[in-house]
């Protein structure tokens, strides 16, 4: 596989790339007026989505990441991950007597860009897991703003298809064509999805007797399904059946949704069914060909325990 084999060492040079934009655009940000959001899609649940902001204050520049009273359940970070954060990185904690629900960092204007862009990204991945910058998108406003389509972000909102042959302003951050696509119907969503999956595997995928692209690893199954109802394509697969206990699958399958919130696993009867649900209204192809290998990774670092754990059967 080409696109879909997204290597960690793509990832991180994604990231790093991010940073030096991003320390860029925030030494721009000197006006009281300058603010800028990078955040990922709202969950459908009570509670936001992770998201880091930038404003200025009497000190500088100050940065802070979503904290735990306003984040979605499963992307809230645990106390061990909070007092990491403040040990390592010199995060402020959430304050709910002084009315701060975020964590909170301030520098002065000398050191402030280069670092804070590299603890925003550092926090974004490493800390709420996002895996690829290109699942972020962008808010901002004051006069800085005029830059901040050099962070080579989409804005926040729906995403617009035409591309109007025109320079992007920061009033029309526009993604390019070829990131996100619009289904007109089920059928169009399917075709598209064909289109991404076989230039990420240099072969057309087959279909099943559900419609579902199917295609394999080490042997087994991952499918990709589009959704009928609603505008979703599901990456999914079996990694185990024939559990011994459901009592202690189910234990195994929480603490999972735990420790990977991007992904969701099942109990299904005697079987453990990890999902991976991207939105597509519009459809962004590089979201499939980044996340198929994503889901892979979490798929291979979690099977081998979780069959002895369960004491059930590979697959």
């Amino acid at each position: 596989m080409n696109e879909i084999h997204h290597e960690e060492r793509d990832v991180l040079t994604g990231w790093g790339d991010l940073a030096e934009r991003l320390a860029g655009y925030l030494a721009e940000m000197t006006d009281d007026q300058d603010h800028l959001i990078l955040e990922t899609p709202e969950p459908p649940t009570e509670g936001t989505s992770p998201y880091v902001q930038v404003c200025r204050s009497q000190a500088g520049l100050r940065l802070e990441a979503s904290g735990n009273r306003v984040l979605a359940e499963q992307f809230r970070l645990t106390q061990e991950q909070l007092l990491l954060l403040a040990e390592r990185q010199g995060w402020h904690l959430p304050d709910a007597e002084e009315g701060d629900p975020n964590l909170w960092l301030e520098l002065d204007d000398e050191d402030a860009p280069d670092l804070l862009a590299s603890i925003a990204c550092e926090v974004l991945s490493d800390f709420f897991h996002v895996p690829f910058p290109e699942f972020l998108t962008v808010q901002a406003w004051g006069p800085a703003a005029v830059h901040v389509v050099d962070l080579g972000l989409p804005r926040t909102g729906p995403v617009p298809v035409d591309v109007v042959d025109r320079p992007a302003t920061a009033d029309d951050i526009e993604p390019p064509l070829e990131w996100a696509e619009a289904a007109s119907d089920h059928d169009h969503l399917v075709e598209i999805v064909r289109t991404v999956l076989t230039r990420g595997l240099d072969a057309a995928p087959t279909q099943d007797d559900d419609g579902d692209f199917v295609f394999n690893h080490e042997g087994h199954s991952i499918f990709v399904r589009t959704g009928k109802e609603m505008p979703v394509v599901d990456i999914f697969t079996r990694l185990v059946h024939d559990v011994h206990s459901r009592k202690q699958a189910s234990i195994e399958v929480n603490l999972l949704n735990r420790q990977h919130p991007m992904v969701k696993f099942v109990l299904l009867e005697r079987s453990i069914i990890q999902v991976l649900a991207i939105p597509a209204a519009p459809l962004a192809h590089h979201h499939i060909s980044g996340l198929v290998p994503y889901f892979i990774t979490i798929r291979d670092a979690v099977i081998d325990d979780l069959v002895l754990r369960t004491q059930g059967r590979n697959g």
